[in-house]
C-alpha cells in the first residue's frame, strides 16, 4: 500500500509548547518524513504523558503557544480516534488478546481502512508472531504480547509511530523510514541500531 506524504516542505510532525497542564513541561519538536528521535524526559511519568499527548490520548493544555500539526493539519481538539485515523499510532501496554479468537483474527479485528500493511504482510515481517498466528489469543505467551501490540498498529494507517515500549526490528524500521513514516521512541522502547536519533528534552513552559 502507498503511504501518504506531507505536502512539499511540510514536516510530518510539528509540535510547539505541548503540555498537559499549566505548570507542566512543554515539548517542542519537528520531524520530517522518515526521521526518528528518542525522547528524553525527567521521569518515566513525563515521558508517558508526552507520548499520550502526541497520540491524542491525553487532553493538552490549550494555551496560546500550543501547536500540534500532522502533515500540516491542526490536530489539537481532535479525539484519539481521529488521531489514529490520521495515522498517529502508539505502541504501549496493549489489552490482552481476545480469548476464543486466533492471533490472526485478533489482528483482523484491529485492521482498518488505509492500513499501512495487510495482516499477511505484517506476519511476514514478524516471523515469531506468524509462527503463533493460529494460536488462541488466550494461550499467547506474554513474551509475545509486545510484538502483537506492534502488529496491531501496523494494520492501521501509519504516519507517526510512537513507541512507548517494545522493540522495532531494524529491517522494519528502515522500511517504515523509507516510506516516510516518522518515529518517536520512549526511553523504555528499544530503537533499532543504525537509526538516526535526536534526544529531545521537555522544558518548563515559558509564557509570552
Amino acid at each position: 500500500m502507498d503511504f501518504p506524504h506531507s505536502p512539499a516542505g511540510t514536516p510530518v510532525l510539528r509540535c510547539e509548547g505541548l503540555c498537559a497542564d499549566e505548570g507542566g513541561e512543554a515539548l517542542t519538536v519537528e520531524l520530517a518524513a522518515g526521521e526518528s528521535l528518542q525522547l528524553q524526559a525527567a521521569s518515566k511519568h513525563s515521558e508517558r504523558v508526552c507520548l499520550e499527548l502526541l497520540a491524542g490520548r491525553r487532553r493538552p493544555c490549550l494555551h496560546q503557544a500550543a501547536r500540534l500539526a500532522l502533515d500540516g493539519r491542526d490536530m489539537l481538539g481532535l479525539s484519539a480516534f481521529d488521531y489514529s485515523r490520521c495515522g498517529v499510532q502508539l505502541v504501549a501496554a496493549s489489552p490482552p488478546p481476545i480469548a476464543g479468537l486466533s492471533v490472526r483474527q485478533n489482528l483482523d479485528l484491529s485492521a482498518g481502512a488505509g492500513a499501512a500493511f495487510e495482516v499477511a504482510e505484517v506476519l511476514q515481517r514478524l516471523p515469531a508472531l506468524a509462527a503463533l498466528a493460529g494460536l488462541d489469543g488466550e494461550a499467547l505467551p506474554r513474551r509475545v504480547h509486545a510484538e502483537l501490540a506492534l502488529a496491531r498498529v501496523l494494520v492501521r494507517p501509519l504516519r507517526l509511530l510512537l513507541m512507548a515500549a517494545g522493540a522495532l526490528p531494524q529491517t522494519l524500521a528502515r522500511e517504515l523510514a523509507g516510506r516516510g513514516v516518522a518515529m518517536i521512541f520512549g526511553g523504555s522502547a528499544r530503537p533499532p541500531a543504525g537509526i538516526s536519533r535526536i534526544k529531545v528534552s521537555l522544558e518548563p513552559l515559558s509564557r509570552p
